[in-house]
């Protein structure tokens, strides 16, 4: 379950029922469709279960189409660590330990100028971090925010709302310059969000804070 979740393409949770070990699949999900629920099944089948698997990250998502990506490590560019994060919005108070596990799933992304990073209504729940470049958030055509080095966008997507549910992307995210972004699946950053309590809250104030402004964007 761990190698799944930090792969971030689907998140599944475990079980025991009469004493055998069991996975389970919430499909009450509003965006949930029967391809999900079979690609769900086929990553379980394919899953390598192996001690090294687990022990180490998975390659996190699928690229999107006309996207550079590559792992953390091996981008050009200063290292992306714990300092970086804390000046992230949100992430003032993580830890070295939640740090390093938390970017430990993370790949990078490069995006031309112009190239939509996101669009409304996508089910994709990818959270980023703007490491370079500028992009601009519109609803409907009309800007709502605009985002620069040290900025991140995706939590509403990202986050677990309760009982199960989930948004899909409330904006449409696209760069008005060439732009790297830190890629970190959804379920990374629940995961973070349960282990500190201060970021939980901060992550969900910023997450109601744009919810609003894109339910009443500027005229």
């Amino acid at each position: 379950m761990r190698s799944l979740a930090a792969s971030g393409d689907v998140l599944l949770t475990a079980t025991t029922i009469q004493g055998r070990y069991a996975i389970r699949l919430c499909v009450l999900n509003h965006t949930t469709t029967d391809d999900d629920v079979a690609f769900a099944i086929d990553r379980v089948a394919e899953a390598d279960v192996s001690q090294l698997a687990i022990a180490a990250p998975v390659p996190a998502g699928r690229p999107v189409a006309g996207t550079t990506v590559e792992s953390i490590d091996d981008r050009a560019g200063p290292a992306f660590d714990v300092d970086g994060l804390r000046r992230v919005a949100g992430f003032e108070s993580i830890s070295a330990r939640q740090a390093d596990r938390f970017l430990a799933s993370a790949r990078e992304e490069r995006h031309g100028a112009g190239e939509a990073v996101t669009e409304r209504w996508a089910h994709a729940r990818t959270f980023y971090v703007v490491l370079d470049g500028e992009l601009t958030v519109t609803v409907d055509g009309v800007e709502v925010n605009h985002l620069r080095a040290g900025a991140s966008f995706g939590e509403i997507a990202a986050i677990d709302w309760g009982r199960d549910f989930s948004y899909g992307r409330t904006a449409t995210v696209t760069t008005t310059t060439p732009a790297r972004l830190l890629a970190i699946p959804g379920a990374a950053l629940r995961e973070l969000m349960l282990d500190a309590p201060a970021i939980d809250a901060a992550i969900r104030q910023t997450a109601y804070e744009r919810m609003h402004r894109v339910a009443t964007p500027a005229p």
